[in-house]
């Protein structure tokens, strides 16, 4: 009882003291109140909170922003109490209602909390400190350029130097007061790369894998807030690690492998493959080795190849033991010709400044042709081919010509200081042609000579011998007319030289029995082999019927032994994709046949051509066809199809569907059967071999090689898919500035568009379409699932103007020949009609519907796809020039002396001149002015008119006015 006793009264005490003691606590808690922290550290830009969270609410530790609150609140503080929040320095942070406070610039600044007391009136003043920092703005590498594209072997060091920068751009390469970050060294990959953070030392280490490593710097603010605030550029390194090696081509067949360490190596253990292309990849063709050699130090190996490699081609080279895989663009054969030539700018050096010491210079090529003077490592020693003249003399490695108008020989012999058997030195000769010029008037700006073939220039001037006559094209720029650049042909008065007429040029040939110029001197006639000098002089007559005569150009011109073909190209591979034999058509593939000078030749087939029913061949069979393992390729489902004419040969080789008999057993209903040896494939792949006969003397047999693949598409997955194909734009019509006679560019301006059938996302063939009518009714004639078409030209339905051609649409919209509406040609323009809908330049819309019946048997159309096609037209040369007079008095235009009183196309015609590309008036009549009338006046917007090509072809061209005339 007695312990009870003592128990219960300290209970009770214990009860007294918080009793008594409760009302001066609480206030002692309200003199107590104070900010949360007594200091903070932000940044101007955002960064990254204490869990690495980035976008995190205001007052949850993000960097930028900072929540501060107020601590020791009373239990009654909401309602006895009122808080004031503000900064001392508002361009350094701003504090929101609550106490969020955001970073604003660099600096410091105290955040205020004011807290009154509502019923005594009683103001508390709390405050804290706030630093505003900044982080780095750029961080760079001050030495990549040492490094960046060097190579790097094992405990290599790569010792890199960063400085940052802050916004103002002021650089440091310490932290502190400017900028506040830390650095970060990156390497990718990072496998087998030791880095020292602290000073941006990268080792690479045995562990390191051979290829390219990124190295880069990048800043952040802390070990706490980790985010990038800069990153620098990124530069390069190339590990070549302790078994690496380097490929170095020595000859047209042979090649250094160069190792970092000994190594051994034997024929079996080099791999070299010939990259090619197949289709949309690359496969393939292995090179056979015949020999390895290794050095003393075992550090090369000399490898030689059976085959010379192709210049110009990829190879793949690997070596047994070694991850690395090397490539090898090839370039052929060592020097047997050359060419000389001088280092004057006039005539690629050919014509030369009399009175002028110059330098000559020489080129070396292979025996295909190839440029390998780089490769050449002998001396040319240049020499007079006559010593007993006064004309010119050659001293070392200059000419000097005194004479105008003289031709001179320099002789040229390449030592390779390599003897054979006899003791004799190999050497390669060469004669270069020169001529002397006096300095050319000062109203010829420059001039150049080309030999072409149907537009196409031969480069360097080499023309084969078979090709009989080829053009000779001079063209003279002349200054005293703003560098007008103009063809002429033999014997053309030079007007904008001389206005009158009196001065001409003609051309000729310093070597007549190699090539002469035919009559009117602008063809050339090859005979033989051998080089000949073009000259082009400037004949003038004088006042007293004399003439002076002034070389101004010469062109040296190669005559090359006969042209063969001696490579075919298949561009691509063939892919053929069928489904069944049936919906397929056909593929194609650009094919193209090469002399030995690259020149491009129609390959030659009659051994069974195809005619049309005008008689004109359409295509040839090839003279053999089989399937590279033997078995055969059906009759004719491989053949030559021409499409171009000589001057510009496309090709294309044709693969018909019939190819899957020789791929794939069919069943009784034609059907392919996707099993080969009885086991069950989606895709075949075959490479085909072709024997033919190019299209020139003699006629040697050539084979190439392509790949077929036939892909089994997914039943139950059909769909279109709706294109635009050949879209053409730009200038319409033959006529260039200046116009240089040649018509091969003559074509109409056309897009197609296309529907084909997919199944599985696979091509199987092109649809069959019909024009829509306008409107919704269906013609009866239209059956269920058949395709319809429409097209509009910026928003106006043009279907009635397009042509369906196998199936494609095809849309004129350079020419009104083909327009029915409304539009009579009148002479060389085209009369204009309301009804005329105007094509050209614009946005066509090609819109695809499929017929679809109702359960009621109604039919109507239903979307299947849309694509568009952007066309854009040059308006050519032609340009507004002015308008005519107008009546000073009354501010009213003329025209044909008459008021305009109303807004006829005629009228407003009259209102205008236009300047043709020549420069002066046209006398093409427009023949429609767009324009707004008005009571008072008419806004003219544009007047378009025709250019005539010939043929009923008219090109339209539109000049924008943008004028109000007032009647």
């Amino acid at each position: 009882m007695r312990s009870f006793s003592k128990k219960l009264a300290f209970v009770l005490a214990a009860a007294m003291v918080v009793t008594g003691f409760a009302p001066a606590a609480q206030a002692k808690a309200a003199d107590e109140m104070a900010i949360n922290k007594s200091s903070q550290i932000l940044y101007v830009n955002e960064g990254i909170n204490h869990k690495g969270n980035e976008g995190v609410p205001a007052g949850k530790g993000n960097v930028s922003v900072y929540d501060f609150s107020v601590k020791n609140k009373p239990s009654n503080w909401k309602t006895a109490y009122s808080f004031a929040w503000s900064s001392s320095n508002e361009d350094v942070v701003t504090v929101k209602a609550g106490g969020v406070t955001t970073a604003v610039g660099v600096g410091k600044a105290t955040v205020y909390c004011k807290v009154t007391e509502k019923a005594t009136k009683k103001v508390t003043t709390l405050k804290t400190a706030v630093e505003v920092k900044e982080n780095a703005a750029k961080v760079a590498i001050k030495n990549a350029d040492k490094y960046d594209g060097t190579t790097v072997e094992v405990n290599g060091v790569v010792d890199l130097d960063r400085v940052m920068y802050n916004a103002a751009g002021k650089s440091t390469t310490k932290k502190g007061t400017l900028v506040t970050d830390c650095t970060r060294w990156v390497a990718e990959p990072s496998k087998g790369v030791e880095i020292n953070q602290s000073n941006g030392k990268f080792t690479f280490t045995e562990e390191a894998e051979a290829g390219d490593y990124t190295l880069y710097c990048e800043t952040y603010q802390s070990s706490k807030y980790t985010k990038t605030t800069a990153t620098s550029d990124k530069i390069v390194v190339t590990f070549v690690g302790a078994d690496a090696f380097e490929v170095d081509q020595t000859a047209s067949n042979g090649f250094n492998l160069l190792f970092n360490k000994a190594a051994d190596v034997k024929i079996a253990d080099v791999t070299v493959n010939k990259i090619i292309a197949v289709g949309t990849s690359t496969g393939k063709i292995p090179m056979v080795v015949s020999n390895v050699t290794m050095s003393e130090d075992k550090k090369t190996a000399s490898v030689s190849l059976f085959s010379n490699f192709e210049n110009g081609a990829t190879y793949e080279i690997s070596v047994k033991g070694y991850d690395e895989v090397a490539t090898l663009t090839a370039f052929v054969g060592a020097p047997v010709s050359m060419t000389i030539s001088s280092k004057s700018n006039l005539q690629g050096g050919l014509l030369i400044h009399t009175n002028t010491l110059t330098d000559l210079t020489y080129t070396m090529f292979d025996e295909q042709g190839n440029d390998v003077t780089n490769k050449a490592t002998g001396t040319v020693i240049f020499s007079a081919a006559n010593a007993n003249t006064t004309d010119y003399y050659v001293s070392g490695n200059s000419i000097y010509i005194s004479k105008n108008g003289a031709e001179v020989a320099v002789n040229a012999e390449y030592h390779t200081y390599e003897w054979d058997d006899k003791g004799n030195e190999k050497t390669i000769k060469a004669t270069g042609y020169f001529v002397g010029v006096d300095k050319a008037p000062d109203s010829i700006a420059s001039v150049s000579v080309a030999t072409k073939l149907y537009g196409n220039a031969f480069a360097g001037n080499k023309v084969p011998v078979s090709y009989g006559t080829v053009d000779l094209e001079v063209k003279i720029k002349t200054t005293a007319w703003g560098d007008q650049e103009t063809a002429y042909s033999y014997g053309t008065p030079l007007t904008k030289l001389d206005p009158s007429g009196r001065t001409k040029v003609q051309f000729r040939s310093t070597n007549p029995d190699v090539l002469d110029l035919a009559a009117g001197g602008n063809k050339i006639t090859l005979f033989k082999e051998g080089t000949s000098a073009i000259l082009v002089d400037l004949v003038t007559m004088k006042d007293d019927g004399t003439t002076s005569t002034t070389t101004i150009a010469a062109a040296y011109v190669t005559v090359l032994s006969k042209s063969v073909v001696s490579a075919i190209t298949v561009g691509g591979g063939a892919s053929v994709v069928v489904g069944t034999v049936a919906p397929y058509n056909k593929a194609t593939l650009d094919i193209t046949a090469k002399d030995q000078y690259g020149g491009v030749f129609s390959i030659k087939n009659d051994i069974n051509p195809k005619f049309d029913a005008s008689g004109e061949r359409i295509y040839s069979d090839f003279t053999e066809v089989k399937f590279i393992d033997g078995s055969a390729v059906p009759a004719g489902s491989v053949y030559l199809d021409p499409r171009g004419g000589h001057n510009n040969w496309q090709d294309k080789l044709v693969v018909t569907s019939d190819i899957v008999k020789g791929m794939l057993s069919l069943d009784e209903a034609g059907n392919p059967i996707w099993k080969i040896n009885g086991v069950a494939v989606n895709e075949v792949s075959k490479r085909v071999v072709v024997k033919t006969q190019p299209f020139c003397e003699p006629y040697p047999f050539l084979t190439f090689t392509f790949n077929v693949t036939v892909k089994k598409p997914v039943d139950g997955q059909s769909s279109y898919a709706v294109v635009a194909e050949n879209v053409t734009s730009g200038n319409i019509g033959r006529f260039v500035t200046p116009w240089d006679g040649n018509n091969f560019n003559e074509k109409v301006k056309t897009v197609e568009f296309k529907v084909y059938t997919k199944s599985n996302n696979i091509t199987t063939g092109q649809a069959p379409l019909k024009a829509k009518p306008e409107g919704y009714a269906v013609p009866a004639e239209y059956n269920v699932g058949e395709l319809c078409y429409s097209v509009t030209h910026d928003g106006v339905d043009i279907t009635n103007l397009t042509a369906l051609v196998d199936n494609t649409v095809m849309l004129d919209y350079s020419s009104v020949a083909n327009i029915p509406e409304g539009a009579t040609v009148t002479g060389s323009a085209v009369a204009y009609s309301s009804n005329y809908k105007n094509l050209g330049a614009g946005n066509y819309v090609f819109t695809v519907y499929q017929v679809v019946a109702a359960s009621n048997g109604v039919k109507s159309y239903a979307f299947v796809g849309t694509t568009s096609a952007t066309v854009t037209c040059d308006t050519g040369s032609y340009s507004f020039v002015k308008r005519t007079s107008e009546n000073a008095t009354h501010g009213e235009y003329r025209y044909n002396g008459n008021v305009l009183d109303l807004a006829s196309q005629q009228a407003l015609r009259d209102c205008f001149e236009i300047n043709g590309r020549d420069g002066q008036k046209t006398t093409n009549t427009a023949f429609f002015v767009k324009a707004k009338d008005a009571s008072t006046a008419v806004y003219v917007e544009s007047i378009t008119f025709y250019e005539d090509l010939g043929g009923g072809v008219y090109a339209p061209y539109t000049v924008n006015i943008n004028v109000s005339l007032k009647k």
